[in-house]
């Protein structure tokens, strides 16, 4: 696939029949769990190749494929290195899977418990999963931060859990060191979460947040840091916090409907 580094569009023709044989693969419930690997670890070379950009679309996202998605996830071990291609790749799933134009909330009827279990929702057990992969040390935690902001800027999750998700981010900074291995890691996580939800959310649902994550980001004291990735990513989350702040200004030159 190298040879595909530099012209990665010579790709697109054959996306869509790869990543059904692949993905076959991995639907089968028969399937060894070393096939199911190997399969997502040849979705990860494509994606590296291609971009996950383009590579999103081409996932299957109806609504009968989030559990299937949310039930693989049980089966992962986020400590297990070599497997880390499959937990990112299943996040990117999520990441389509759960734009589905229904609420969440319907979903949760069809919730199953054994006597005993807490009975979670689907919605929660999406952003559990978001948050526990912030904070790993592999590439996942890139993927989760794209789940993070396609679901928590959802018109039903957002009403519900943004406030809350931000509270965490907010909680993780505060605890997080840059003089640590550890604390480098869940800030990378937060801080590319905090970034892509402030690119994606609306104005009007972040601004309430903006000043208050400001103050985090300014007492995280990241210019200090010599990771040069946590500096960049601090940049880039003030840079769209200032744009948060800005009120919008209607061009002059707008096309305006007579009618």
């Amino acid at each position: 696939m190298d040879k595909y580094q530099e012209q990665p569009h010579l790709l697109d023709p054959h996306l869509e029949w790869m990543m059904n044989l692949l993905l076959g693969i991995v639907q089968d419930q028969t399937s060894p769990a070393d096939l199911v690997h190997l399969a997502f670890k040849f979705l990860y070379i494509i994606t590296k190749v291609r971009g996950y950009k383009t590579f999103l679309r081409l996932f299957p996202h109806e609504v009968a494929d989030v559990q299937p998605v949310l039930d693989m996830f049980t089966h992962q071990n986020p400590r297990d290195h070599e497997t880390w291609e499959t937990r990112y790749m299943l996040l990117l799933w999520l990441s389509v899977a759960c734009l589905i134009p229904f609420d969440f909330s319907r979903l949760d009827g069809n919730l199953v418990t054994q006597p005993g279990q807490t009975r979670v929702s689907i919605m929660d057990r999406i952003l559990q999963i978001a948050e526990s992969y912030l904070v790993v040390s592999d590439k996942a935690r890139d993927a989760a931060a794209v789940l993070v902001s396609k679901f928590v800027t959802r018109p039903d999750v957002k009403e519900k859990k943004m406030a809350g998700f931000l509270d965490w981010s907010l909680c993780t900074l505060a605890q997080s060191s840059f003089q640590t291995i550890e604390g480098v890691i869940a800030m990378d996580g937060t801080l590319q979460a905090l970034a892509q939800i402030f690119k994606h959310g609306k104005r009007e649902d972040c601004l309430p947040y903006a000043a208050t994550v400001l103050q985090r980001l300014d007492a995280c004291r990241l210019p200090n840091s010599s990771q040069t990735l946590l500096r960049k990513l601090g940049v880039k989350l003030a840079q769209r916090l200032g744009l948060t702040f800005l009120k919008p200004r209607l061009a002059q030159w707008r096309l305006v409907d007579w009618a």
